[in-house]
């Protein structure tokens, strides 16, 4: 039981330590980062998850199937809208967002979440099945039964 709880939340912990700078950063600092760091930024934060939940599976492989792997990748559909959520309203609470702006970007992001937690999720479920096939592999070499 512990390994499907590991499984499924080192990724989700990846997750949300990949975007942490963005919370302690204002709107002001984000807009002063160049193109490459932005774009840098958001493939880690794409690649992230799927990398711990191969590396998590290759260890202990819990995503013995499809089915298994989408199950354990699930909590990314919450993440990202939670996070996103989080750090707009810690732009309003430092006063980085007006008061007017603040219901729209809470609409937009949770949207631009909710599609990028099912586009991270499906990432995290292949990297999951991806570690538990080489982990099947690994197990199965005859040089490693002598």
């Amino acid at each position: 039981m512990a390994a499907v709880v590991a499984a499924a939340l080192v990724p989700a912990a990846a997750t949300a330590a990949v975007f942490a700078p963005e919370l302690f950063r204002n709107a002001a600092e984000t807009a002063e980062l160049s193109g490459v760091v932005k774009v840098g930024w958001l493939v880690l934060l794409l690649v992230a998850a799927p990398l711990a939940a191969a590396v998590v599976n290759l260890l202990r492989p819990v995503a013995t199937n499809n089915d298994r792997a989408m199950w354990l990748a699930l909590p990314q559909v919450a993440v990202f809208p939670a996070l996103l959520s989080f750090d707009v309203w810690l732009d309003i609470r430092r006063g980085d967002l007006l008061r007017g702006e603040d219901a729209a970007d809470y609409g937009i992001f949770v949207t631009l979440g909710l599609f990028a937690g099912v586009v991270v999720t499906g990432l995290t479920a292949a990297g999951a099945r991806y570690g538990a096939k080489r982990a099947g592999r690994r197990a199965r070499r005859p040089e490693d039964a002598a």
